[in-house]
């Protein structure tokens, strides 16, 4: 007898869920006979049984990301829900823990786990979700496909809150979610607006007096930075006699650009690093280049749709930036906090400006940004608090 995919499907989960509960079961007849302690276990089985087990603190807040992306906001949420008065509960995926975007905050109050797809599925079908104050999507939720899944979803949907980092598809009701900027023409999303500008402790640093060092910070992936422009505008400096510049290029992905020869010397790739590296060499760097050019198609969604990590990591390290001004005037960026170029031919004469910028000129930048900055964590706790209720 030959079997419908579907039904291969269906048989494959049956087999898959059932394996799963007789393995936690025989887990937990073990640990209780042989009196093992499990409740530190953060991972995998083990740390789903210590997560299953565990008790829910009062007035608690579980943040559950189920995608290997945007961990970089995980940590000024969890700051924000908690400067609230709300204790704090983590969910997400192995791979985010691996590369540790909470590695610079104390986390000592912050029961962080970490799982494979299959069960996080399983997390989201517990009965115990329903005594979590709130339930905080950080990548938006989606329909998993499995009926308990979305059955649970449904029932708990009045203590769901989620990020939603696209705004091409928003939902009628916006009393419970959340954006990154406020990217509308008629600020209807400002009330919605979370800037999570917090990574925990982080040096702000000033402008070196020799090597200049800039850098860029995004996944390598097709599209998603203009490094072209940034090749054309290195080779700018060379010509003009320029050499105290580095460029440090930071990211995930496969590496799609081929560097000319003539620059190798002053640009280093740093390919699928861990935040903690990524952290020391923000530190270390003078300038952030964002390399967003509005003539590439895959940017413009900049415009109207989708906001930049990288704005998010300008503002917490106080790094000024070299952009575009059509992007400029999007995110509201000015000649006092960063420097600006009109056209990609530009770039190199403003990769020049950042070069020759004294210190004093750029800690004012500094200064600008830090002010722009703790404006916004203003706004985000204001908008939070106008949507949780106040914890008891």
């Amino acid at each position: 007898m030959c079997l419908h995919a579907s039904s291969k499907t269906l048989f494959k989960t049956l087999y898959q869920n059932i394996f799963f509960d007789v393995a936690h079961a025989l887990l937990f007849l073990i640990f209780k006979l042989f009196r093992f302690d499990y409740s530190k276990a953060r991972n995998g089985v083990v740390g789903f049984l210590a997560f299953n087990t565990m008790p829910v603190r009062k007035n608690c807040i579980l943040m559950l990301e189920y995608q290997g992306i945007h961990a970089e906001t995980m940590p000024g949420f969890a700051k924000y829900f908690m400067e609230l008065g709300f204790a704090v509960d983590v969910y997400t995926t192995a791979k985010n823990q691996r590369l540790d975007s909470f590695v610079r905050m104390n986390t000592d109050s912050i029961n962080i786990f970490a799982a494979n797809p299959r069960i996080m599925r399983r997390v989201l079908q517990l009965e115990k979700l329903g005594q979590y104050e709130y339930i905080f999507f950080n990548s938006g939720v989606k329909s998993f496909g499995v009926a308990k899944v979305d059955e649970n979803l449904k029932a708990l949907r009045t203590k769901i809150i989620s990020l939603i980092h696209g705004q091409d598809a928003l939902p009628e009701d916006l009393s419970h979610i959340f954006v990154l900027d406020d990217l509308s023409e008629d600020g209807l999303l400002t009330p919605r607006t979370v800037h999570p500008y917090f990574f925990g402790d982080v040096r702000i640093t000033g402008k070196k007096q020799d090597t200049v060092d800039f850098i860029s910070i995004g996944r390598f992936g097709k599209g998603i930075r203009d490094y072209d422009t940034l090749f054309n505008a290195m080779k700018h400096l060379l010509a003009a006699g320029i050499t105290n510049f580095h460029v440090s290029l930071m990211g995930r992905g496969k590496i799609r650009f081929k560097i000319p020869q003539e620059i190798r010397p002053y640009i280093t790739v740093y390919s699928n690093r861990p935040f903690e590296e990524c952290f020391q060499k923000l530190e270390e760097s003078d300038f952030f280049l964002p390399l967003l050019n509005p003539l590439v198609e895959e940017h413009q969604r900049y415009l109207s749709t989708s906001t930049s990590g990288s704005f998010q990591l300008i503002y917490t390290f106080l790094k000024p930036c070299i952009l575009n001004e059509i992007f400029a005037r999007k995110y509201s960026f000015t000649p006092q906090d960063s420097i600006l170029y009109p056209d990609n031919a530009a770039l190199g004469e403003a990769m020049t400006r950042a070069v020759l910028l004294t210190p004093e000129d750029y800690a004012a930048m500094q200064d600008e940004l830090a002010k722009k900055a703790e404006d916004k964590r203003a706004l985000s706790l204001k908008n939070l608090k106008a949507t949780l209720c106040e914890p008891a």
